[in-house]
């Protein structure tokens, strides 16, 4: 399960992103590796910087994480070859459930994928508007995340900007099946 937050700001062309991801561990592991864009500009660095991660115990039971049951991330960096979020641990994730917690930056980059910039034409004036295209490998443009076909998730979404753009459609229900992450999408 997704829980994402984005804020865009199409003056300064960047947003932040706030994302849980319910995970369940099937095998004992003491990293966590997710899909990122790390491109890296010559000027102007990553394209999107992870500023915060954590790993918390989560009680499935309960409906909630378990209180303090926080793994330690030791080490977190961007593997640029494979465009992957590394996680090192502290200590071994045994089997079951986490919650892991990210904040990121990231410009909106240039092209018809992740979230860009298109304009429009109404009564001669030129109008701007911000759209996603996640397919095929896209969607780790917009989010750290598992961009894997057959690692399907429910998804929450929640997308603010500036109040000059008042209207942020999201294609995704309220509720349904679960989808891969490529399949998420704003108009």
């Amino acid at each position: 399960e997704y829980d994402v937050t984005l804020k865009i700001s199409l003056t300064e062309k960047w947003f932040t992103g706030r994302e849980t991801i319910l995970v369940d561990v099937i095998n004992k592991t003491s990293s966590i590796i997710m899909h990122m864009n790390n491109v890296r500009h010559k000027l102007q660095g990553y394209e999107m910087n992870v500023t915060s991660s954590t790993v918390q115990r989560y009680d499935h039971g309960k409906g909630k994480p378990k209180d303090g049951e926080y793994v330690k991330v030791t080490h977190a960096y961007p593997f640029t070859a494979n465009s992957f979020y590394v996680m090192q641990l502290g200590s071994t994730l045994e089997t079951g459930m986490y919650l892991l917690t990210l904040e990121w930056m990231s410009r909106l980059v240039e092209g018809l994928d992740g979230i860009y910039l298109s304009t429009y034409k109404e009564n001669g004036e030129k109008k701007w508007l911000l759209a996603s295209q996640m397919e095929p490998l896209a969607a780790r443009k917009v989010m750290p995340c598992f961009d894997e076909p057959d690692m399907k998730a429910m998804f929450k979404m929640t997308i603010t900007t500036e109040k000059k753009y008042p209207l942020v459609l999201w294609n995704m229900p309220q509720k349904g099946e679960p989808v891969s992450v490529c399949l998420a999408a704003f108009p």
